[in-house]
């Protein structure tokens, strides 16, 4: 999280494509690294720190990226590419579940960065900045204001934004998403055994999160660009409270599985309006 400034200054100056495929890297070495560990101390070092500092290369990039490449629909663009998330938290937990029960936590490890060495470096080659390095435009071209065509902005620059009160009070919103999110994200699928479900159905439920987090991140992301960030925000934060009310009473696996779907929905349109009101406000200077 505090590598995230960090991370997008230097996107603004070397752009995705360096940047995603040393996150991948760091990411994979720290996940063989973590197969190895033998005390408390390595794990927090190398999946706290290493993995931590991996992770920080890809929302940032891939989001202001986002915003560079499309001006017409950059809600709608924004919740596709977010929907990767939602497929990562989808797919990986029963495919974890599995290689722990056939080869062992260790191995396992192993298997998953030798994945994200392959997969992230790869993929990061096709990214490019923004169009205008390529000679080309964004999606939507100029912006049309009162009939008339608005020129290309750069946005607010860096140090009129941090004296917005409405940047710190997105700030202050998405930590507490995060700090709900990731709370939830880490200990549901114990949660879920601790009420008594198989290991399988309990990672079934990250399944659930994921799948609805797809549906969320592109209905919202298309609603923003009709409609506005604003006031989906807030219906999707207040959806994301309902949710956890319901998950602290939930002792059935219905119910279990009803808060995750409604949680993953919240969580997932939350990430793309997040995106696209900072984009709307401050255009992509202040992005990262």
């Amino acid at each position: 999280g505090m590598l995230g400034i960090v991370v997008g200054r230097l996107n603004d100056r070397f752009g995705p494509r360096l940047i995603v495929t040393f996150g991948g890297i760091i990411m994979g070495l720290g996940f063989i690294l973590v197969s190895r560990i033998e005390s408390i101390w390595q794990l927090y070092l190398l999946f706290g720190v290493l993995i931590g500092t991996g992770i920080s290369s890809g929302p940032v990039p891939l989001m202001s990226t986002v915003a560079r490449w499309f001006r017409a629909r950059r809600g709608l663009m924004t919740g596709i590419v977010m929907a990767g998330f939602g497929l990562g938290t989808m797919t990986v937990p029963p495919l974890a579940d599995w290689l722990i029960r056939t080869i062992l936590w260790r191995s396992s490890f192993v298997v998953v960065g030798l994945l994200m060495l392959i997969v992230i470096p790869i993929t990061a080659q096709f990214l490019r900045r923004d169009p205008v390095s390529m000679g080309l435009q964004p999606l939507g071209g100029n912006e049309v204001i009162n009939g008339r065509q608005a020129p290309a902005s750069r946005g607010v620059p860096f140090s009129d934004a941090m004296r917005t009160r409405q940047l710190w009070l997105i700030v202050a919103a998405f930590a507490g998403f995060g700090f709900t999110v990731q709370t939830v994200m880490v200990h549901v699928v114990i949660h879920a055994t601790g009420l008594g479900l198989a290991a399988v159905t309990a990672a079934s439920v990250m399944t659930a999160i994921g799948a609805l987090g797809i549906l969320g991140r592109v209905s919202l992301g298309s609603l923003a660009d009709r409609y506005g960030s604003k006031r989906l925000m807030i219906s999707q934060y207040a959806l994301l409270g309902l949710s956890l009310f319901w998950l602290a009473v939930a002792r059935e696996t219905w119910s279990l599985f009803g808060a995750a779907l409604i949680f993953g929905f919240s969580f997932g349109g939350i990430v793309p309006l997040n995106s696209h009101i900072v984009a709307e406000l401050f255009g992509l200077r202040a992005h990262g």
